[in-house]
């Protein structure tokens, strides 16, 4: 069983790896085109749509709001063992808003950094035996 869970957590990264990577190919195609350098995984590119979903607004753009959500979404799947059941999409975005927004200063840092550590920080991960 625990070959299948580590099995699960390497893909699990992969994958988020992958869909990095292919950010990453999007934003140097769009600033070839001349429109710019633009960090779309910057805390302070993804956090105005994650605002604007917790506030349920539809006036703001859906493209920053999929992306927060999306981007949270796929780091609580990878630390679903250590978020309680019970917990859900919208409480993980707001404990994740609430403590990039408490540190104005690393806003120019990974969004999906900041928020793994928000949700780490929140929920932290139980300790196995074997690890002790």
């Amino acid at each position: 069983m625990a070959k299948k869970t580590k099995l699960f957590c390497a893909i699990t990264v992969l994958a988020w790896f992958g869909a990095s990577q292919v950010s990453g190919v999007f934003i140097s195609a769009t600033a070839a085109l001349g429109q710019g350098q633009i960090n779309i995984n910057a805390a302070d590119y993804v956090m105005p749509g994650c605002r604007s979903f917790l506030a349920r607004s539809k006036k703001e753009d859906p493209f920053l709001q999929g992306r927060c959500f999306g981007l949270v979404d796929g780091i609580a799947l990878g630390l679903a063992k250590c978020l309680p059941t019970d917990v859900t999409l919208f409480q993980i975005m707001r404990v994740v808003v609430q403590s990039i927004d408490s540190q104005p200063a690393r806003l120019h840092e990974d969004f999906r950094l900041l928020a793994g550590e928000a949700m780490v920080k929140a929920w932290p991960c139980p300790r196995s035996s074997k690890e002790m």
